[in-house]
This record gives structure tokens, sequence and C-alpha cells, in this order.
């Protein structure tokens, strides 16, 4: 039996258990669909805070003698729900070293982008991170963690959730700069000498801020519920460095669907099927349960990063800050 994590959801675990079968005439896979509860507040199941709770979907799928797995995952294997059925073989020898990962949340450093395998020997460390898609600091927050990823030579399970800086935010959006003043009662010196900062801090981690007067501060709820249904896609991470470099490099507008839409296609998401995401309002629900989780738990400013599930760290607090912490997981862990 082997076990594989391929996605998650905020409530839902899937995991799929292989259980290979074959005896002189006959072989079959069996993939089974298990949901787990997550942030349950137990840790005593295969992963930290979860456990199972019921069993769902039954799979069978039948492979030639010269078929894998990895031929299941690249397409070339038609499976679905259906009776057992018999195949008779030559050889019973199968290797099922490859299906995983089509699942983006098994994160990768930059600038890796392939799946990951079975034979990768890194360790992996989980991470949660809050935020809101028109916060500088998440960005630079997320690639100060991903040179601490590169540093300590480790993966991420990486799951983003989501946050709204300005909930309240018109559709028409406010000028960021007025905003900000607002907000914080900076003058315009301070708020230049704060986009002087970001810009050279974004500069150093390889990420380019370009602020400038007609710089806007928009409503991200849309964004959240698009990323939200990106998860389910297993494109969650792709989508929201797509939402990053439109929103803060491109000095676009990412609370209008055609904006969204096209950073959905960037991360490699069918438009059509995040059009219908958008506009179905299947999301709303989920994104707001999922915002008031993170908010009774504390959590009141961005980014949040949550190690393990047991290192809560706010704000961007630097690559040795968060390379300390992946040490002490893996200590922790060994």
């Amino acid at each position: 039996m082997r076990k594989y994590c391929v996605k998650v959801y905020e409530t839902v675990e899937i995991t799929v258990i292989f259980f290979e079968f074959h005896s002189e005439r006959y072989c079959f896979y069996f993939l089974f669909s298990i949901t787990y509860k997550i942030w349950c507040g137990r840790e005593d199941s295969n992963f930290h805070g979860c456990y199972p709770t019921a069993t769902s979907t039954l799979r069978v799928y039948q492979f030639r003698h010269d078929r894998t797995a990895n031929d299941l995952v690249e397409g070339r294997i038609d499976g679905g729900e259906q009776d057992v059925k018999r195949q008779k073989t030559s050889r019973f020898e199968f290797r099922v070293a490859i299906l995983i990962c089509t699942a983006d949340r098994v994160y990768f450093p930059l600038p890796r982008s392939q799946p990951m395998t079975a034979q990768d020997p890194r360790p992996i460390v989980q991470i949660d991170i809050v935020s809101d898609i028109v916060c500088p600091w998440c960005t630079v927050g997320f690639r100060q963690l991903d040179l601490a990823l590169k540093e300590q030579n480790v993966l991420a399970n990486l799951r983003w959730h989501p946050f709204e800086l300005n909930p309240n935010m018109p559709p028409e959006g406010q000028n960021l700069r007025e905003h900000i003043m607002e907000k914080y009662g900076s003058t315009v010196e301070q708020s230049q000498q704060a986009r002087d900062r970001l810009t050279q801090i974004g500069a150093e981690l390889g990420f380019t801020f370009n602020f400038n007067d007609d710089s806007q501060m928009v409503n991200t709820f849309a964004a959240h519920q698009l990323l939200d249904w990106a998860e389910t896609q297993g494109r969650q991470h792709p989508l929201k460095m797509a939402l990053f470099e439109a929103y803060f490099t491109n000095q676009q507008d990412v609370s209008q669907s055609e904006v969204l839409l096209d950073a959905a296609q960037v991360a490699g998401l069918d438009r059509d099927a995040a059009h219908a995401a958008l506009t179905s309002g299947d999301h709303i629900a989920p994104v707001r349960q999922k915002q008031q989780f993170w908010t009774s738990r504390g959590v009141s400013g961005v980014p949040s990063m949550v190690f393990e599930g047991k290192y809560l760290v706010t704000g961007a607090q630097g690559a040795e800050t968060y390379s300390d912490l992946l040490q002490r997981c893996l200590t922790e862990a060994a």
C-alpha cells in the first residue's frame, strides 16, 4: 500500500491510496479517495492536525504490462468509476513511482517548476500563508521564504489562504497613495519613502514593483474566490504568483474579471472554466468561511505564515528567520 497526497482543500484532504494486486492471471490497481478533516487539533494520523473521517470513491484502473502510473498522470490511460474488471497480462511487475503531482500545493523553490517525484529525497515542510493580493509585504515575505527553502534544501507543502486588507473597498477602488495616507496617516514623503524601500527590496528578491501616481487600491474578494477555485484545480500557487505580478508589476486592476481571467490563463488554467467559477458564486461562502477561520484564531495582519501547523509568524520576517524555523521543523521531525 502506498500513500500520496494529491489535493488539499480547506476542509478536506484527499489522499490517494494504491492497492496493487496481482495473481497468476490478473492485475488491478485500486484507488481510494479518503476524506480528512484538517485543523481539527488532533495529531494521531499520517498528517499533522488531520484525521480520516470517511471513505468516498473507489476507482479501478487497468494497466497493460508496458504501462506505468506515470501514464495515468500524463493522461494516456482512461480511468473512472467502474466495476472491477480483469485483464490478462504476461508480466506482473509494475512501477508506480510517479503518480503525484499535478498538484501545485507541493511547491518547489524558484525557479524549479517540474512536478515532485517520489524519488526526490528532500524533506517537505507544511507552510500555510494567509495573505492578500494587494499586500506588497506578502510577495516580499514569500520571496524571502523562497530563499530560505533553497538555503535549507527543503520543499514546502504550500497553501495560500484568503485575507482582505480592505473588505469594504468599493468597486471603483481608490488611489493608492490617498488610501495609504488616509488609513495610516502618512505624509506624501513617507509614502514615497515606503515605495522606494519596497522597490529596492523587491529588486533584491527578483520582483518588480512599479508604483506610480495612478496606482490603485482595489477590492480583492473576487480574486480570492478565483484562488479558492484554483486550489481545486491544483494551480493555486501559480495563480497567486500571476496575480502578484499583474497587480504590482503590471499595475492592473485585479478586481476586474478580464484581468483575473488573464492571470488564470498565465497560471495554466482554462479561461472558460475560470469564468464559470467566478460567475457561479460557488466560492463566496467557502472564502468567507476561511477568512473567518483565520481571523477567529487571531490573524489580523498579513502575511501570516504557519509552519507545520505549530509556529505562526506575522509580517515579512526575512530569509534568516524563515530558515531558522525550517530548521526547527526539520529537527523536530527527525
